[in-house]
């Protein structure tokens, strides 16, 4: 058999013709022109054809146009997850969205688009993975602090717990109808919002926009943002383990951020209004790409390596400190003091502006030594190269390629910042290359 794979965060939609291939039947006979018959909580292949696996990728979904009328009972789903998606135990990765269809005795739970969540906890193996039309924009209410969420639901309600208290979240979640809820992903009954805390090895999504307040991580797992045009406002992110996108639209958060990776999308717009760390806890292979429009107001760590992709920029309000490499293909600014311990790239057109720069490591301007690359451009008021090098060397193949480095004054870490002049390292300008001190503008 063969294997489709949906990716991370990533949709696979099979509309309603699609959908009729799969049959939910009554009888035993499952030779009609159908490829898959679910049959009272069995699973048959057609005589012509043959089932296929489809993965499931983190934080993915799986979309499938039942119209309303088809019912699935609980036994169904379990050989559906089975055969379709390989996974005879445990839970999907993502979810499964089976459009209009009815899960038999959930959704008949739902009454004015909210759902009690003693009547949802009864289907928590099934509400796991699959999710309908109704369920993702439904309001689970008479949430206390013994409860335990997971699923692809709207938004949480709580009448028990207080402004600020979080909402246990046991397996996959993903909210998508904060609008139902007074604008907010989980409130209390005074309209106050409530944040999450992620107790498993699992994922996070909102989508569609909301507010929500602290969501933390207690392991490992990814917290992912999709806003599309809405926005989405977060009280704060506490996941040293977990790893953090913003995929669509427009998101701020109003505390600290700690998470093990953080990757912003291209056309994302997101502000952080307190301290972020990142990679504290995390490994080599967890780089940081903020592809998108960032906005940091406080200080800025990045453990790990970091690019600012070229489609994206930083804007660093106060001081950021990169620990592993730090590419910068994007424009950045620094208002305060840029520290890169393993050197810095500025490449692939970028304009970069620091008020302080101290580097560790070199410091590379259009293209790193012996690559092919493009052309930058790096302003600098006060630069402390600590014995290494700054090198100025646009792409070698572009005739009409120009790097730029302009630095107001050099100084050395037993100096003052006004003690001007003591270079500590080595400076190159190479071919189509300018390097001007004293002046630190193009212009």
């Amino acid at each position: 058999a063969g294997k489709l794979k949906v990716g991370a965060n990533a949709t696979l939609t099979f509309g309603a013709d699609a959908t009729k291939a799969i049959k939910v039947n009554d009888t035993e006979d499952t030779s009609g022109d159908g490829w898959i018959s679910i049959v009272d909580g069995t699973f048959g292949a057609g005589d012509n054809t043959k089932s296929e696996v489809i993965g499931v990728g983190v934080g993915s979904t799986v979309t499938f146009g039942f119209e309303s009328g088809t019912s699935f009972s609980s036994g169904a789903l379990a050989e559906f997850r089975k055969e379709i998606f390989g996974l005879e135990s445990g839970n999907l990765a993502g979810f499964v969205n089976l459009g209009d269809a009815q899960i038999a005795g959930l959704t008949e739970a739902i009454e004015n688009n909210e759902i009690a969540y003693d009547d949802l906890k009864g289907y928590i193996d099934v509400n796991s993975d699959f999710t309908t039309e109704a369920l993702q924009s439904v309001k689970v209410t008479d949430i206390d602090s013994s409860s335990e969420l997971r699923g692809s639901l709207g938004s949480l309600s709580s009448t028990e717990l207080s402004a600020g208290e979080q909402i246990a979240v046991d397996g996959n979640l993903a909210l998508n109808n904060a609008a139902a809820n007074g604008g907010k992903f989980a409130a209390n009954a005074a309209g106050e919002v409530l944040g999450l805390n992620v107790t498993g090895n699992a994922n996070v999504t909102l989508n569609k926009g909301g507010e929500i307040g602290t969501v933390s991580f207690d392991n490992e797992g990814s917290f992912v943002v999709a806003s599309e045009n809405g926005t989405t406002t977060i009280g704060a992110i506490d996941g040293a383990k977990a790893k953090t996108q913003f995929i669509t639209g427009t998101a701020t958060v109003k505390g600290t951020t700690e998470t093990a990776q953080l990757t912003t999308a291209a056309d994302t717009n997101t502000i952080f209004e307190d301290e972020v760390t990142v990679g504290k806890q995390g490994t080599a292979s967890d780089v940081s790409s903020l592809a998108g429009n960032a906005t940091f107001k406080a200080a800025a760590t990045f453990a790990q390596d970091a690019v600012v992709e070229s489609t994206g920029s930083a804007d660093f309000a106060s001081d950021v400190t990169f620990k592993g490499t730090a590419s910068l293909y994007g424009d950045t600014t620094v208002d305060g003091t840029a520290t890169a311990e393993n050197g810095l790239t500025v490449d692939q057109g970028a304009v970069v502006t620091i008020n302080k720069l101290v580097t560790k490591g070199n410091v590379f301007v259009g293209s790193a030594v012996g690559e092919q690359a493009g052309t930058g451009t790096l302003s600098v008021e006060t630069l402390q190269l600590n014995g290494h090098d700054l090198v100025v060397d646009p792409a070698w193949d572009n005739p009409s390629g120009l790097a730029f480095v302009g630095v107001n004054k050099f100084t050395d870490a037993t100096a003052s910042d006004a003690e001007a002049g003591l270079l500590n390292g080595q400076a190159y300008a190479l071919q189509n290359s300018i390097l001007s001190i004293g002046n630190k503008n193009k212009d």
